[in-house]
C-alpha cells in the first residue's frame, strides 16, 4: 500500500503528515493491530485535532508583530454571554472600518472567556496595523461606554509571534477544567456556557487545506534510511517531528514541519525520525 502524504502550506512554515503501514514504511511491513481507545485516549485525540486545526490557521493568517488582545470589562460588572456577544459584534463592525480606511482587512480569532473570579473578557488575535493600540482601546471603551470607570483602562495588548502559534492554539482551545474556571461557568444556563468555551474567527481569514500525495513504500522508507530533506529556502524544525503508531486504526504516522531560513544561514541537515516506542498519541482516522 503506498503512503498518504498532506502538506500545508502556512505562510513561513510547511506542515507535513504522513500516515503509512509499519515501522518504517518499507515494503512488507504490515498495519498494527487495531484497539479501541478509551474515552479518555478519544477525548485527548479530538483535542489534539482542534489544537492542530487552530494552529494551522493561525500560522495561514498571522505573521510575527500581529497582536494578543483582552477585551476586559469592569471589575464587578457580569455581562451575560448575550451583551457580550453583542459587544462583540459593535466592536468589530467599527473596527472593519476603521481597517477599511486604511485599505487593510481587519483579521481575527477568539474566544470569549469567564476568569477565575467571575469576570468575562474576550481573547483575540488580529493583524497589527498604525496607530492599533490607540485604535482598539478608543473602540472598546467605546463600546462599554456605559459600564466604565473614566480614566481607566479595559484594554490590554501584547505582541505576537508566530514561534508561540501552538501555544496560542492550546490556550484558545483549551476546556474550562484546563483554566479552572468551570466553577464559575456553572453560574450560566447550558446555552450561554457555549459562547465562553468557542472559539470563532472573522470570514476573511485563509482556511488552510492539505495537498496530497500518495508514495510507494520505499519513497517512505527513506525518511527512516536518509532522514528528512527539507524544501528549498526551509529548514526542518526538530522539536516537531513526532513518529509513532496510532493504536486505534492500526497505522503509523510522522509528522514535522518546516520553516523559511530568515538569517542566512543553511539549515539543510537532514533529520532522521526516531520511534517513539511509548508514544501514546492518537491520531483520528
Amino acid at each position: 500500500m503506498a503512503y498518504i502524504q498532506d502538506t500545508y502550506y502556512l505562510g513561513d512554515y510547511i506542515a507535513t503528515e504522513i500516515k503509512f503501514i509499519g515501522r518504517n514504511g518499507a515494503k512488507g511491513e504490515r498495519r498494527a493491530k487495531k484497539i479501541k481507545a478509551t474515552p479518555e485516549q478519544m477525548a485527548r485525540q479530538n483535542q489534539w485535532t482542534r489544537e492542530k486545526k487552530e494552529k494551522y490557521l493561525i500560522l495561514a493568517n498571522f505573521r510575527t508583530g500581529d497582536i494578543w488582545v483582552t477585551l476586559k470589562y469592569p471589575r464587578g460588572t457580569r455581562p451575560d454571554a448575550e451583551r457580550i456577544k453583542r459587544d462583540w459584534k459593535v466592536f468589530t463592525t467599527e473596527m472593519r472600518k476603521l481597517y477599511k480606511k486604511l485599505g487593510i482587512p481587519f483579521k481575527w480569532v477568539n474566544r470569549m472567556e469567564i476568569g477565575r473570579f467571575g469576570g468575562p473578557h474576550i481573547h483575540f488575535l488580529c493583524n497589527r496595523v498604525d496607530n492599533i493600540d490607540t485604535l482598539i482601546k478608543d473602540t472598546w471603551h467605546k463600546t462599554i461606554a456605559d459600564l466604565i470607570v473614566p480614566g481607566k483602562n479595559y484594554v490590554n495588548i501584547a505582541p505576537y509571534d508566530s514561534d508561540g502559534a501552538k501555544e496560542v492554539a492550546e490556550y484558545l482551545t483549551a476546556k474550562p477544567d484546563k483554566k479552572g474556571i468551570e466553577g464559575q461557568l456553572n453560574l450560566f444556563g447550558e446555552e450561554e456556557q457555549k459562547v465562553f468555551c468557542k472559539v470563532s474567527s472573522s470570514r476573511n481569514l485563509v482556511r488552510p487545506e492539505p495537498k496530497r500525495k500518495k508514495y510507494a513504500h520505499w519513497t517512505m522508507a527513506r525518511f527512516f534510511k536518509d532522514g528528512i530533506k527539507p524544501d528549498k529556502g526551509y529548514y526542518v524544525m526538530p522539536n516537531t517531528v513526532k513518529v509513532g503508531v496510532n493504536k486505534c486504526t492500526g497505522y503509523s504516522y510522522l509528522y514535522y514541519m518546516q520553516r523559511t531560513i530568515s538569517d542566512g544561514k543553511s539549515h539543510g541537515n537532514r533529520i532522521k525520525p526516531q520511534w517513539e516506542a511509548d508514544y501514546t498519541h492518537y491520531e483520528k482516522s
